[in-house]
């Protein structure tokens, strides 16, 4: 929570002789095109303004975590994805998660449906709250993050209900949003997935 204030304070103020967080973008994104033989193929390029890209990512090693993650979780090729280069014998094959879309064994329908399903999933953002300890017995600190996007902080009531975001929104503070905050929450609940509640889509449409 300290850390979002600051980066809130430092893009609001932008001190002059504080050059913390002044160059912090998102340079690279995971870009999807099909090839000459109809195969939809994911690769991890700097960010274009002509292109919009399926997701962003701060630097090519997130990518690379992103792209292993969807290859397996959808069965796509690492070839197809850049993930392997060479002509050695795809890696994807031998492990049971390509079915030789790269050998064009597998058409390029079946393939393309898979890619767009990992598309989605990556488009698809979780709503949820990130619950710690309060700054007294009666209390705790809780941000908030709604379908993806970074709504607010502060401390509720320990007796609240979590899923209850109505209720929730009333005792939050409202920040804006940039790529710092976004990628510090991102890696803090990769981290500690248990402080994690997820919050009922539902019920975040008809309260925010």
């Amino acid at each position: 929570m300290a850390c979002i204030l600051e980066s809130t304070e430092i893009k609001k103020l932008w001190p002059i002789f504080n050059y913390s967080q002044k160059g912090w973008e998102d340079v690279f994104g995971i870009f999807a095109y099909e090839d000459q033989n109809g195969y939809m193929r994911l690769a991890i390029e700097k960010n274009k303004k002509q292109l919009e890209a399926v997701c962003t990512v701060h630097n090519i090693t997130e990518g690379h975590t992103v792209l292993r993650k969807i290859i397996r979780q959808f069965d796509l090729c690492p070839k197809l994805c850049f993930m392997q280069t060479g002509s050695d014998k795809c890696d994807g094959i031998s492990e049971g998660h390509c079915f030789g879309a790269c050998e064009q064994q597998e058409d390029a329908v079946t393939y393309n449906y898979r890619v767009l399903a990992a598309i989605g999933s990556l488009k698809t953002k979780p709503s949820f709250a990130i619950i710690e300890n309060g700054l007294s017995a009666g209390e705790r600190s809780c941000i908030l993050v709604l379908k993806g996007k970074f709504y607010g902080m502060g401390y509720i009531p320990a007796d609240i209900q979590i899923m209850d975001t109505e209720t929730l929104l009333n005792f939050l503070t409202p920040y804006k949003e940039n790529n710092y905050i976004s990628n510090l929450i991102s890696s803090y609940a990769a981290r500690f997935p248990d402080k994690l509640k997820l919050l009922d889509p539902e019920t975040i449409q008809s309260s925010h």
